[in-house]
């Protein structure tokens, strides 16, 4: 087969099977397209950016933004017993904190999760120098690659061209990239296509139809109808221009600059507030449906935007956690050993790694009774917990310390062993020494020893 023909079977040229492809349709809903549909069968406008309207989904990817910025990435290198080297000088340890001339690490890592939730994939671009090594990483906007599969060799290859109005053919492409330099990112694949991200908006789809089709039909019917706040009801038959004077006066203490003002009511005059109504509530409680089947499809857990009606601010750390471990720290991982293939690390002596702990960082308290245990059981120094908090060393704080009363389970079964042979066989006891004699008192002197002694002093000084 002729590389032309080739690359007409994979782009899905003259009628050969093209996609997977989605539209969006009036109401918002999301439909997959067939091999030979383009939206119009089904009046389907397909734009992927429409989404981002819906404040649901615009505060998810916000939160998944706001993660991964805050992400510190380090090239670690172990040794033969497991101990771990943070390795700052190699060209990992320098992209990890600034990839390119134009991006500091937090902006990329929020942009490479941002275009991996909107598209369900992202393309990295990392460009080498005469050394082979990575010397900066670029994302690929979206339109501007395509992945080309060699039908002979099998070899993946990027076309990249700055041409986004015409289909991309390797004929106009500016770029091949072989695959070893470009990390590809996918949130899911399609199951028809291991190599076709898809996003997890496609899921989503169905609830933000919902939401789209609420907020665009409430947004006309409120824009059209009549709603007072309240009415004031009486008895009383009122004339026209006593009705007219009557709002007037309302106005006057309630409305606009003045509101919050005491309006005082007289002749059975009584104010009844408008309440929300049943359809209002019905309304309602569908936006909030729809909400949380969009934070299900992005792996969130409703608390953490802000759906407090099961949870308080009390169990963040809690929901974080859970949310790191089934949904966020799957994405960091998938980043993590994508990058070590395009530094050419084998993610076993050397790997990047990013330190999570910043999205557990909880209160002092909680942080600091977590430090005592961890100095106490032997897992931390003083000194490294003061490094974790920013703090300088201090003398003898680089030594480990346990408790004296603890022991290797290895020696568990001596000790007893030694114990039991202490029972059986008693070891004799020591020979007692005779107890000391008691020392002789010094006899005390009498009171004519004493006056004898006294006068001997006088004479003496008398004399002298």
């Amino acid at each position: 087969m002729a590389l032309t023909d080739r690359v007409k079977s994979f782009f899905g040229m003259e009628g050969s099977q093209r996609g997977p492809f989605f539209g969006q349709g009036e109401q918002g809903s999301w439909f997959e397209l067939g091999s030979r549909e383009d939206g119009f069968q089904r009046n389907l406008n397909i734009d992927r950016f429409t989404m981002d309207r819906i404040p649901a989904i615009s505060g998810a990817k916000h939160l998944y933004r706001s993660a991964f910025a805050q992400l510190r990435g380090d090239h670690h290198r172990f040794d033969a017993s497991g101990a771990v080297d943070t390795v700052s000088t190699s060209a990992a340890g320098r992209l990890l904190v600034t990839p390119n001339a134009y991006e500091t690490a937090p902006e990329f890592n929020a942009r490479v999760v941002d275009e991996l939730i909107t598209s369900g994939e992202t393309v990295i671009l990392a460009r080498r120098n005469n050394r082979f090594e990575a010397e900066s990483l670029h994302i690929l906007p979206r339109g501007t690659w395509q992945l080309y599969v060699d039908q002979d060799t099998r070899e993946h290859y990027y076309f990249v061209s700055d041409d986004t109005t015409q289909v991309l053919t390797p004929t106009n492409a500016q770029m091949a990239i072989p695959a070893r330099d470009v990390l590809h990112l996918r949130w899911a694949t399609h199951q028809s296509n291991p190599l076709i991200g898809v996003s997890p908006l496609l899921a989503a789809g169905a609830a933000a139809g919902i939401h789209t089709a609420l907020t665009a039909s409430q947004t006309a019917f409120f824009s059209q109808m009549r709603r007072p706040s309240g009415v004031l009801q009486t008895d009383m038959k009122l004339s026209p221009d006593q009705i007219k004077v009557l709002r007037e006066a309302w106005d006057d203490q309630s409305k606009a600059l003045n509101q919050g003002g005491l309006p005082i009511l007289s002749s059975g005059l009584k104010f009844e507030s408008m309440a929300l109504s049943s359809a209002d509530a019905e309304v309602i409680a569908s936006l909030k449906m729809s909400n949380l089947e969009i934070y299900s499809a992005l792996g969130i857990p409703p608390p953490l935007m802000g759906a407090l009606e099961n949870a308080t601010l009390a169990n963040v750390e809690q929901l974080v956690a859970a949310w790191l471990s089934f949904s966020l720290g799957g994405l960091i991982e998938k980043y993590e050993r994508g990058l070590d293939r395009l530094f050419g690390f084998d993610s076993r002596k050397n790997r990047v790694e990013f330190d999570v702990s910043i999205l557990l960082r909880s209160d002092m308290s909680a942080r600091t009774d977590s430090y005592s245990k961890m100095i106490v059981s032997g897992i931390c120094t003083p000194n490294e917990i003061r490094r974790k908090e920013g703090l300088g060393s201090i003398e003898g704080g680089d030594h480990l310390f346990l408790q004296r009363q603890m022991t290797p389970v290895s020696l568990i079964n001596d000790l007893n062993a030694a114990e039991l042979e202490n029972k059986l066989n008693p070891p004799a006891p020591e020979p007692q020494l005779p107890p000391a004699e008691p020392e002789e008192e010094e006899p005390k002197p009498t009171e004519e020893d004493v006056k004898a002694i006294a006068l001997a002093a006088i004479k003496k000084a008398m004399e002298a």
